[in-house]
C-alpha cells in the first residue's frame, strides 16, 4: 500500500451518499481524489474533498480501522501532510452525522488544506524565442496540476468596443472537444494528415465552473463570441480544496488576442511565424488561403497554419476554415475594421 499509485477504500456513512468512496493518490502532488462514484457538484464536492483529505491524512496504517477510533485530536489533525499511507478499510462506517467527531474534523480540514494552484501556461510555437502561439480569437493554454481536480476561469478585462460592456465578466472553461485541422471538417474521426497533429483540443466558455484534471487534457483552445481581436483575458486555476475566494486562485496568465486580419509574420519559417500587427496579402491573406485548400509540402515549404490561427469570423468560432475566412482578411488588408461583417454583440452572459 505504500507505492505512489496505491490505492485506498473507506467505506462512509453519509448524509450525502451511502456507499464506498474511493481514493487515487496522485505521483505528483501526494494528495488524493475521487475517482468514482461520478463527482458530485456543489456542495457534495467539497464534502467529499474533506473526506478524502482526512482518509489520507488521519487513517491509521493497519485494516479495519475507523476514522473515529483511531486517537486523532482536532489539532493533530490539522498538522498531519496529506498523502499519509492509507490502507485498506475494513468497512467500519464513520459517523458523519451533527455534532460528531467526524464532522469536527472535517471542519479543521476544510479550514487548513486549499491546495495552491500552478499558474496556466500558453501554448508556444516551436520556433526560436519560444513565441506565444497568439491568435485572433482563441485563447491556447494548458493548465492544472497532474492528478489534481481543479477549475479554469477567464476573466475579460480589456475588451473593445461593441464588447466593452463585457469587461469585468468572469466565465469558466467547459469541457473540451477534439476538432480536425482539416480545413472543411469539424469533428473526429479526422480524415487527411495537415500537420504534424490531425487533432485539436478546442473548449468554450461556460458560467459554472467545471472541475476535473486539467492537466490530463494538454493544450486546449478555448473560443467563445467574448474572445475577439484586440483584447486582453485573465487565465486562472482554482483547486477544488479551496473556496472560490480571490486569495485561493493561481496566479494570473494575461492573453491578449491579436489585431483583426493579423495571422502572421511569414511562413518563411515553419510553422509560420507569430502575429506581427500589420495584415498583408503576401503573408496573412496567403496563410490563410493555404490552410482553406489544406496545403501542405512539398505544395508549399510548411505545414498550412493551424486551424485557431485560420478561422475567426461569424460571432463564434465555427472550426472550420473556408472562403469567408479569406474574404475577412483580405477585407482587414484593405482597411475593414471588425467588428462591421458580425454587427451587435449578444447580451452579456452569466450573472454579475
Amino acid at each position: 500500500m505504500n507505492t505512489p499509485n496505491s490505492y485506498a477504500r473507506c467505506c462512509i456513512s453519509s448524509r450525502h451518499n451511502q456507499g464506498s468512496l474511493f481514493q487515487q493518490r496522485s505521483r505528483a502532488t501526494g494528495t488524493w481524489r475521487v475517482t468514482e462514484p461520478v463527482t458530485p457538484g456543489g456542495s457534495e464536492r467539497r464534502l467529499r474533498t474533506v473526506v478524502l483529505l482526512t482518509v489520507s491524512a488521519m487513517l491509521a496504517q493497519q485494516p479495519g480501522v475507523a476514522l473515529a477510533d483511531n486517537g486523532k485530536s482536532p489539532s493533530s489533525l490539522a498538522s498531519q501532510p496529506a498523502g499519509n499511507l492509507v490502507a485498506e478499510g475494513g468497512g467500519d462506517g464513520i459517523d458523519e452525522g451533527s455534532g460528531s467527531q467526524w464532522e469536527v474534523y472535517a471542519g479543521v480540514v476544510a479550514a487548513a488544506t486549499c491546495f495552491p494552484s500552478s499558474m496556466p501556461e500558453p501554448d508556444r510555437l516551436p520556433l526560436p524565442g519560444n513565441p506565444i502561439n497568439q491568435t485572433m480569437r482563441y485563447l491556447s493554454l494548458s493548465a492544472g496540476d497532474p492528478g489534481r481536480i481543479q477549475a479554469v476561469r477567464v476573466t475579460f478585462n480589456d475588451v473593445p468596443p461593441p464588447y466593452d460592456s463585457w469587461n469585468g465578466l468572469v466565465m469558466w472553461v467547459a469541457q473540451p472537444e477534439t476538432f480536425c485541422q482539416s480545413a472543411g471538417q469539424v469533428t473526429a474521426p479526422c480524415a487527411g494528415a495537415h500537420l504534424p497533429s490531425n487533432e485539436f483540443s478546442g473548449a468554450t466558455l461556460q458560467c459554472d465552473p467545471l472541475f476535473k484534471d486539467w492537466a490530463s487534457e494538454g493544450v486546449v483552445h478555448v473560443f467563445h463570441e467574448g474572445i475577439i481581436p484586440s483584447a486582453t483575458y485573465t487565465v486562472q486555476v482554482i483547486d477544488s480544496t479551496c473556496a472560490v475566494a480571490e486569495s485561493d486562485f493561481s496566479a494570473p496568465l494575461i492573453m491578449t488576442t491579436s489585431r483583426w486580419g493579423d495571422v502572421v509574420r511569414n511562413c518563411m519559417t515553419c510553422p509560420c511565424g507569430p502575429p506581427d500587427g500589420v495584415v498583408g496579402i503576401p503573408t496573412d491573406v496567403t496563410a490563410v488561403l493555404d490552410k482553406f485548400k489544406n496545403l501542405e509540402p512539398p505544395t508549399i515549404p510548411c505545414y498550412a497554419i493551424m486551424k485557431v490561427r485560420a478561422d475567426f469570423d461569424w460571432e463564434t468560432p465555427n472550426q472550420r476554415v473556408d472562403i469567408s475566412d479569406v474574404t475577412f482578411c483580405l477585407d482587414a488588408f484593405r482597411g475593414v475594421h471588425w467588428p462591421v461583417a458580425f454587427g451587435l454583440p449578444s447580451q452579456r452572459p452569466c450573472s454579475p
